[in-house]
């Protein structure tokens, strides 16, 4: 048996190791049963049995917009307490290695990083054969890696070993609803985000269902700052009944919020009103913002990530031609 176990004192060292701010976050993963379909439905997937098979999603962070990580060597590890027993034996944990390929050296903040094991969906027909290519300017962020593919590739992007004895290497992981756990690791072998998951110390959920996902309900606010914040020990990890494989988390009626962590196009720092020119019709919008707290790229003339009092000064610096 590995050492980490369910609510003892060596998990809990492992929370006070891991809770700098996440440059990348576990973001949602796929609890559902094969032969059950999601009490509600998936953006991608619909409802189908299996909502999609093994699969889990990944947020870069990062800086901030424009910013980068670098994930070659990466590690995601895994575990599923699948016998209740309270512990992750060798065959009920795995890792998924992220390679040393260099289309890993720059992926940019706000990009969402799905992996799944199938190319068809867990046999659902629909795609999710590897996918890298990005369009920013059409609103495209996502990333898809089937590990299965990536087995059988001579240069796979990631390395999947379930961890099951049998077979080294597999292209195989688990995902389930049996208090499973994700964490990841840089290059190094520190641990950047995690361990989260039913029971670890963010999860503010019930018990997962064969019916459900595990996801991050946040942030909804635009703010970097909050996105910055996050880590694994926020309590914002919950169960849920609807999934969005491969875009922005929904919950009740709130979505995530990428556009604190997205370049899309260019923009005019000051320009608060969007009409192209920078004057003083943007300080009534302007004062509005800081009144709100509301996040807006062209109103935060420091670039902290907030839009608070601290930008009044470039702000008037920017009116005035300085």
């Amino acid at each position: 048996m590995i050492l980490k176990t369910v609510l003892t004192t060596a998990s809990l060292c492992l929370f006070a190791l891991a809770t700098a701010d996440g440059q990348v976050i576990i973001n949602e993963w796929n609890a559902v049963s094969g032969s059950s379909t999601l009490s509600g439905s998936d953006s991608f997937f619909g409802t189908i049995d299996g909502n999609g098979g093994n699969w889990i999603e990944l947020a870069v962070v990062g800086a901030g917009p424009g910013s980068t990580i670098d994930l070659r060597n990466w590690q995601l590890r895994w575990g599923e307490d699948e016998d209740g027993d309270g512990f992750y034996s060798a065959a009920e944990s795995g890792v998924i290695n992220f390679t040393n390929d260099a289309f890993w050296s720059a992926i940019e903040s706000g990009t969402i990083i799905t992996i799944i094991e199938t190319t068809d969906g867990d046999g659902s027909g629909l795609d999710t054969s590897t996918a890298t290519s990005l369009d920013a300017s059409a609103g495209d962020f996502h990333i898809n890696i089937s590990t299965l593919e990536e087995i059988g590739s001579s240069n796979p992007l990631l390395i999947a070993d379930s961890g099951d004895n049998v077979e080294v290497n597999d292209g195989e992981f688990s995902v389930g609803n049996d208090a499973w756990y994700g964490e990841l690791l840089d290059a190094s072998g520190n641990s950047v985000f995690g361990p989260v998951g039913e029971g670890e110390i963010s999860w503010i959920g019930g018990g997962v269902s064969g019916s459900e996902v595990g996801k991050l309900e946040g942030p909804v606010s635009g703010a970097l700052a909050d996105w910055l914040a996050i880590d694994a020990a926020s309590p914002f990890f919950d169960d849920g009944d609807n999934s969005t494989f491969g875009s922005a988390n929904t919950f009740g009626d709130s979505i995530q919020d990428f556009s604190a962590l997205r370049t899309t196009a260019a923009f005019l720092l000051g320009d608060v009103d969007l009409n192209g020119v920078l004057d003083f019709q943007d300080i009534s919008p302007f004062i509005q913002l800081l009144s709100s707290g509301q996040f807006q790229l062209e109103a935060d003339t420091d670039g902290n990530g907030i839009v608070d009092f601290l930008d009044i000064g470039p702000f008037i610096d920017i009116l005035s031609g300085q």
